[in-house]
């Protein structure tokens, strides 16, 4: 399996499941490409906390949205660096979170395609984006940025579930950021979806062709 597969399967303290029998992982070996699991005996499951992003955008080509009725100014695709890590895991008993564990794993970082959605002034406008007031509950991010986020998620969900339809390729060939609000720019909000393999394998481009660029 890939690296990345591995530090989400088999990071330590993982607790994975093989023809009925559990393990549990006892950290990775990077240099060799192993991972070392024992046999275990627990009533409890493990679920990995991943957080992925993107930097480096580079654009190939864009072109504005004819009949654009969600108010995005522009669509690009071209190359960007996807980062992928693992902060944390869970763990579970009868679908109970009990505890959880910090993970210091190296981070998945390669180059890959990617198309992106420009979010315009419009659109912000039409979900209440640009309020300014808090709910005085500590949290130091607007209302406008908490509903922007929420809308913009939403539709990345949407695209998501539809892009293998149109780009003929598995769900997980799909990646996206909003999962975490810190990847949103309330200023300047862009909707990343892009390949999750590195190099690419033409799922982006095929997006942006499918948006009518």
């Amino acid at each position: 399996m890939s690296y990345w597969l591995c530090c989400l399967r088999c990071h330590p303290g993982a607790i994975y499941l093989y023809n009925g029998a559990a393990y549990i992982s006892q950290g990775i070996d990077v240099g060799r490409r192993e991972a070392r699991v024992a046999p275990v005996d627990v009533d409890y499951h493990t679920k990995p906390l991943d957080h992925t992003y993107v930097v480096g955008r580079r654009v190939r080509r864009s072109c504005a949205l004819s009949g654009d009725a969600l108010g995005v100014g522009a669509v690009c695709v071209g190359t960007a660096t996807m980062v992928r890590t693992v902060p944390y895991f869970k763990k579970l008993r009868y679908n109970r979170t009990f505890d959880r564990v910090p993970l210091q794993l190296a981070a998945d970082r390669g180059d890959t395609d990617a198309v992106w959605l420009c979010v315009g002034a419009r659109a912000i406008g039409a979900v209440g984006g640009f309020r300014g007031e808090r709910n005085g509950d500590g949290d130091r991010r607007s209302r406008g940025f908490r509903r922007l986020h929420r809308a913009m998620h939403a539709l990345e969900h949407v695209l998501r579930s539809l892009a293998p339809h149109h780009a003929q390729c598995a769900p997980t060939d799909v990646g996206g950021t909003l999962c975490d609000a810190s990847s949103l720019d309330a200023a300047a909000p862009v909707l990343v979806l892009f390949d999750a393999h590195h190099g690419g394998i033409g799922v982006a481009r095929r997006l942006y062709a499918g948006f009518g660029a």
